[in-house]
């Protein structure tokens, strides 16, 4: 029996004992790394999930704006639109109030038009009835000259001075005749009077009843004529 045996498997052991030692220490290093990368890891998950947190708040927020933004471009469109209809609303209505007054406007017209045409019809007749009034009257004269001057062909000689007087209508009412240079204050007058209806010589009549040459000429409205 080999007297060194039992040293070589104490040193041995002891071998055993410090790898075990080395290992142990190796293991807990281990350990304490794995604990720290666990930890790191725990840090960084816990940035991470805060991280993700922080971007999932902003993209809300993106999301909350984006969404304010595209209702309000809605909304703005909806104003434009609504803008665009009322607009086109009081442009027809502008136009439809035009037309409406325009035609107003004819219809009036027309009724003018139609109330001149009228007037001036009723002018055509007023001015037809006067041209034959006109002529009638002028018929009236000429046979009134024509009866005058009968009258003074009858009435005066062919040497005699003659006096007239008219009334406001341009009437001959008194009709005198005398010698030349006969006045008009000498009872050496024949005086006769003519009555009127109208424009129509109705009567004449003579100074005294008779066409003696014994009357006054400035008396002769006072005289007596039948």
């Amino acid at each position: 029996m080999n007297a060194h045996k039992p040293f070589e498997n104490l040193l041995g052991l002891a071998k055993d004992i410090e790898a075990a030692v080395e290992a142990l220490e190796q293991s807990a290093m281990l350990d304490r790394a794995i604990q720290e990368k666990r930890a790191l890891h725990a840090g960084l998950m816990e940035s991470c999930t805060k991280a993700a947190a922080d971007a999932e708040i902003v993209r809300t927020s993106l999301a909350r704006e984006r969404d304010e933004c595209l209702a309000a471009c809605e909304a703005t469109e909806l104003d434009c639109a609504h803008a665009c209809v009322v607009r086109r609303e009081r442009a027809a209505a502008d136009i439809e109030r035009a037309i409406s007054e325009s035609v107003h406007r004819v219809a009036q017209a027309k009724i003018e038009m139609a109330a001149l045409e009228e007037q001036r019809d009723t002018l055509r007749t007023q001015v037809a009835d006067l041209e034959t009034s006109v002529e009638r009257l002028q018929d009236v004269a000429a046979g009134l000259r024509q009866r005058l001057a009968q009258a003074a062909g009858a009435f005066i000689g062919p040497f005699h001075t003659i006096s007239c007087e008219y009334d406001g209508s341009s009437n001959l009412i008194y009709f005198g005749s005398a010698l030349p240079g006969s006045a008009k204050a000498a009872a050496v007058w024949r005086i006769a009077k003519l009555t009127y209806s109208g424009t129509d010589m109705t009567d004449l009549q003579w100074a005294d009843g008779n066409s003696q040459f014994d009357n006054v000429w400035d008396d002769r409205a006072s005289l007596s004529y039948s």
